[in-house]
């Protein structure tokens, strides 16, 4: 249950391991489960330097199992940063009702909800001593969502931009990034040839490029 060995913490933090290759080992606000009361704890991360940037970002998975609040924040996670290390400042903040994007469950039925999240750091923690830290606050409700597995936190990344560098592109993946990708590419079969219909477009796309075993089961053409 180990945290990264340059970060702290106060409280109950520590790392779970699913075992599975679509999580793996995750940052959790607390390992009991289902969590505890009153809790108001931190992780705090090693020292980043962003000096220079132009921009920096930061994006990782946040998955909560919480009580299921509309109108208000009783247990949650949050975002704190700092441009020196002692002094932090909240920038967003997160519970299942906040993760679940089209709140249609209301009612905690679902279990948990998962987002990806993109925060964009304010230019003034731009600093050679750049932390952030994760908060985990809960109140003294028993009402703990369906298992009561609180928070936790996976792949963090931050992105470092700066003007005329090679780290103007990032990697992306996902739905989000497939999707302008075939529509470029049915843009430029139409750019070659305006006559054909939709359906003889989805079928070049469908039936070219090619064939990957790792695609297999996991797309439609299994192919690149």
């Amino acid at each position: 249950p180990a945290i990264p060995s340059d970060w702290a913490k106060t409280g109950n933090w520590g790392t779970y391991d699913f075992k599975d290759d679509i999580w793996g080992k995750v940052l959790y606000g607390d390992l009991a489960s289902p969590y505890t009361n009153n809790a108001n704890s931190t992780v705090t991360s090693a020292a980043y330097n962003l000096s220079g940037a132009s921009e920096v970002d930061m994006g990782f998975y946040a998955v909560c199992d919480t009580e299921y609040i509309l109108d208000g924040w009783h247990d949650y996670m949050a975002l704190e940063v700092s441009s020196d290390g002692t002094s932090f400042t909240e920038i967003m903040k997160w519970d299942e009702a906040f993760l679940d994007d089209d709140l249609i469950e209301n009612n905690n039925t679902n279990g948990k909800a998962v987002l990806y999240l993109t925060p964009t750091i304010p230019t003034n923690y731009f600093t050679s001593n750049f932390e952030f830290r994760l908060r985990w606050v809960t109140d003294g409700d028993t009402n703990k969502g369906t298992n009561g597995e609180g928070c936790n936190v996976d792949d963090i990344l931050i992105t470092k931009y700066t003007l005329g560098s090679s780290e103007l592109y990032e990697y992306k993946d996902g739905t989000s990034m497939a999707a302008p990708h075939v529509a470029g590419l049915a843009a430029l079969i139409w750019s070659y040839n305006s006559s054909k219909t939709y359906s003889q477009v989805k079928s070049i796309i469908l039936s070219t490029g090619d064939a990957k075993a790792s695609l297999n089961g996991k797309t439609v053409s299994g192919k690149r």
